[in-house]
């Protein structure tokens, strides 16, 4: 016997033998909905004749049906499709199809609906429940022709034995868009006075024709989502029935199943109706286990379609008969129940074995034997009953004592990096290895600042520290480039250092890179500092470099009298004030203690000469000593009373062990004072009539022994004299023209070789700074160094006898001149002025052992004496 037979026999029994249902008859509207809603957008087609749908002529193909019945039955016509059918007649109760004596089925007999009951689905049922059957059509071209026909034959057929009571929409897909969303006509409440056939041809009309297309032009998740949405409020009787021929569609199979999820998310059924050719397909598989329905109909034929449907509908419209509230029983969306062990109650769960409260073997089948346990069937599933020391994971009893599944939990103890899980009384627990510890999950070391110890929080630290773990202690540790000052990690500079120290809680550097000095920020390529802030236009400073690295400067200056002054300190701490000057002669008249020259001979003794005296007519050149203990001797070496008498203007100076020797101009003759530390005699070395003797003279003594004196005579020549003793040769070195008074210089090379600098202002000619040196049997005139030079130039060589030039130049800087090796000049800016006035004048320059370089100049518009170093012996 067929199931669905079996159940409609089993529903006749029920319905006659005792009074069934729940709730009042459902109500509703009584007529189809006409509207139509074109969700896609495209143009409702209308130009099929009436009964003609997708190219077939439905009424065509009835009245074949028809005749073909004829030809092969003699059986009057009937709306029985099989025996023992149940089909509504009115809502006032339903008639069962059997069979008469010639094997016709008729209906008969009529069973009445109870009070408060109505036929629906071709049953007696009560109100509760608003059966919803959702029909989503496939019109794709595959279903074009006979696959339609079919559909459509008994989709109507099933539509006119549904009565008032369930609710039916349709859905057909695709709509008028190529695989678009399915246009979709609204559900309807039917009723006995609508021609069902026509209103289903007029509701496919309306919603267009099928656009053929390819195979997969199905928008199958679209057309699942437009039947959700035609669904009322949720309830049991909610049914989808999906009727096609397609293996195809448009989409992914992830966007069907994930409708579907949103369909038996209320509880819907989903069911497919296949028309295909092939059982099993996979796209109607997939639809039918996503839908909980977990098989496909196979409808080949429109009878059915008709039986399937009316199937599906009966089973909407059922109301749960449970009487013992277990929410199992006869139309229950969880099945039938067993009642209380009635072995004679029929049931399609216990099948035949005599079931209770816990159900039957049939759901659990034989429950497996359990390690550690037991396992008993209750509530239609296998119970597992762990015995001590064992628990429950799943359907089998694990150790309790075991890392896998420590204590009552079923996953693995979790196991730290670096170390290993344990499982104890009291649950899981991390191990970790000798000399780590732990610090969330993770093993660390005991001796990282990151966790100190047993800690894992990390050391601190501060400015210019970093944390250290030691013997898993925190502690403290200067950062890179910082040491300890005064009990303090302090930050040292880096750039250019070579090594640090500290100064007082400073850290500085003591060692720098080549060509750089240490300064107050570090290491420096140049040092600029202040000498003093109250030098005259007399100041003319000079400066003598001190071994190892010191610098000797001396100058004048004047607050309201004149002053020769003099300090003696490392680079970088000559700044006023840093420390202490010394003054070496001070008086009353502005020109005392005028042209302050210093002097360091080879055995680094330390020599100041200036002018003494109050007046013109009482000046003296004086050549101060320093000792060892930093006392000063001094010495008067000329004065306006000698042979050759000085009349208190600007003068050369030299020393050397065992020999002082000053020039000095005096009128119509140019003088030298010398002494050997006991006595001092002066000369005049140059006595022509008619000459002016106005420059300041250089004076230098030889390795040879000679002394040689460079001087400017009549205002026009520059000669060089020399000579010992009372002999002097003249050497005339050029012819220049002369606006004012300058400070010439010579210096002499390891080899003996001397050189020489004066200054030119003569207009088209040799203007500027000029340089020669003497040559075998004569001078080799040089090219002009510079010819912006003027007023005054210093020279000097380094240790490699390259000679070096300090000058004033034109715009008021100063100027430093490098020879380089094969000829030529290389030239710079030492400094220029910051203020108006004069700008920077009188030059001083000296070499230090390194080859660094000491420049000291006055700033005439400042008043003040500076001192420049210059670690590279040239500029940076």
């Amino acid at each position: 016997m067929r199931p669905h037979v079996a159940a409609h026999i089993h529903r006749i029994a029920l319905l006659i033998a005792v009074a069934i249902g729940c709730g009042t008859p459902a109500s509703g509207p009584s007529a189809l909905s006409g509207d139509t809603a074109d969700l896609d957008g495209t143009t409702v087609l209308s130009d099929a004749p009436d009964g003609v749908v997708d190219g077939v002529d439905i009424q065509s193909e009835r009245d074949s049906e028809v005749a073909e019945g004829e030809e092969t039955s003699a059986c009057p016509p009937t709306t029985c499709i099989g025996l023992l059918d149940t089909e509504c007649v009115g809502s006032g109760g339903y008639a069962v199809c059997t069979s008469d004596e010639a094997g016709c089925l008729v209906s008969a007999p009529f069973v009445p609906c109870v009070d408060g009951r109505q036929c629906a689905a071709g049953g007696c049922f009560g109100g509760c429940i608003t059966p919803e059957v959702i029909v989503v059509l496939d019109r794709s071209v595959v279903m074009k022709g006979g696959p339609f026909a079919e559909a459509f034959l008994g989709l109507k057929r099933a539509f006119e034995r549904l009565t008032p009571g369930v609710r039916i929409g349709l859905v057909l897909a695709p709509g008028d868009a190529a695989c678009g969303v399915g246009t979709t006509v609204n559900a309807a409440l039917w009723s006995p006075e609508v021609d069902h056939a026509a209103a289903l041809v007029k509701a496919m009309k309306d919603a267009g024709t099928a656009a053929p297309g390819p195979g997969d032009n199905l928008p199958l998740a679209a057309a699942f989502d437009s039947a959700t949405a035609l669904l009322g409020d949720r309830n049991e009787g909610e049914h989808v029935v999906w009727v096609s021929a397609s293996e195809g569609h448009c989409g992914d199979d992830d966007d069907v199943l994930a409708a579907l999820t949103r369909l038996r998310a209320r509880d819907a059924r989903v069911h497919v109706l296949w028309l295909g050719d092939v059982a099993g397909a996979p796209l109607p598989t997939l639809v039918a286990s996503g839908g909980g329905a977990g098989s496909v109909r196979i409808t080949p034929d429109d009878a059915s379609v008709t039986q399937a449907l009316t199937d599906i509908a009966a089973d909407a419209g059922a109301c749960c008969i449970d009487p013992d509230g277990d929410e199992r029983g006869l139309y229950c969306l969880n099945g039938l129940d067993c009642n209380e062990g009635d072995a004679a109650a029929w049931t399609s769960n216990c099948d035949g074995r005599e079931c209770g409260d816990d159900g039957c073997g049939s759901l659990c089948g034989t429950c497996p034997a359990v390690n550690g346990g037991s396992s008993t069937c209750i509530d239609h599933q296998c119970v597992v009953d762990c015995e001590p020391g064992f628990h429950a994971c799943g359907d089998v009893c694990v150790a309790s004592a075991e890392v896998a599944h420590c204590a009552g939990a079923c996953a693995p103890c979790p196991v730290p990096t670096g170390g290993s899980a344990l499982c104890t009384e009291s649950g899981c627990e991390a191990a970790c290895p000798g000399g780590t510890h732990l610090c969330g999950d993770a093993c660390v070391a005991d001796d990282d600042s990151a966790h100190c110890g047993t800690s894992c929080v990390p050391c601190p630290s501060g400015a210019d520290t970093v944390a250290t773990c030691t013997g898993g202690q925190c502690g403290l540790a200067c950062a890179e480039a910082a040491i300890v000052c005064e009990g303090a990690c302090t930050p040292c500079p880096t750039a250019g250092v070579v090594a640090t120290g500290c100064a007082g809680a400073l850290c500085v550097a003591t060692s720098c890179d080549a060509g750089f000095a240490p300064c107050d920020t570090g290491c420096c390529d140049r040092i600029d500092e202040v000498v003093s802030t109250t030098a005259v236009a007399t100041a003319m400073p000079t400066v003598a470099a001190v071994y190892p690295s010191r610098v000797a400067v001396a100058w004048s200056e004047s607050d309201g009298g004149g002053a020769a002054r003099f300090v003696l300190g490392d680079v970088g701490k000559l700044s006023a004030g840093d420390e202490l000057a010394e003054t070496l002669y001070e008086g009353t008249k502005p020109l005392a203690g005028a042209y302050a020259r210093v002097h360091v001979d080879p055995a680094a003794t330390i020599r100041v000469a200036y002018r003494a005296g109050e007046a013109a007519a009482a000046a003296e050149i004086v050549v101060a000593t320093r000792g060892v203990d930093g006392t000063w001797t001094p010495e008067s070496l000329v004065d306006t009373f000698d042979v050759v008498p000085y009349t208190g203007g600007d003068f050369g100076f030299t020393a050397a062990p065992g020999a002082i020797a000053v020039a000095y101009a005096s009128p119509s003759q140019l003088g030298l004072a010398r002494s050997n530390g006991l006595a001092a005699t002066q000369q005049a070395i140059a006595d022509e009539p008619g000459q002016d003797y106005v420059d300041t003279p250089a004076v230098l003594v030889g390795q040879d022994g000679l002394i040689r004196v460079l001087a400017v005579e009549d205002a026009d020549t520059v000669i060089l004299l020399t000579g010992t003793d009372q002999s002097y040769t003249r050497q005339q070195i050029d012819v220049i023209q002369n606006v004012g008074p300058h400070r010439l210089d010579l210096a002499e090379r390891s080899d003996g070789t001397v050189g020489y600098c004066w200054l030119d202002n003569t207009l088209g000619g040799q203007k500027g700074v000029l340089f020669e040196e003497e040559a075998d049997g004569g001078s080799a005139l040089e090219p002009v160094v510079d010819p912006e030079g003027e007023e005054a130039c210093e020279l000097v060589y380094d240790a490699a006898d390259a000679a070096i030039l300090a000058y004033r130049r034109q715009n008021g800087s100063v100027g430093l001149a490098t020879r380089l090796p094969g000829g030529g000049w290389s030239t710079g800016t030492v400094a220029s002025p910051s203020v108006s006035g004069l700008g920077l004048r009188w030059p001083g320059l000296a070499v230090h052992h390194d080859d660094a370089l000491s420049v000291v100049y006055w700033d005439s518009g400042a008043g003040s004496v500076h001192h420049v170093y210059l670690p590279g012996g040239a500029l940076p």
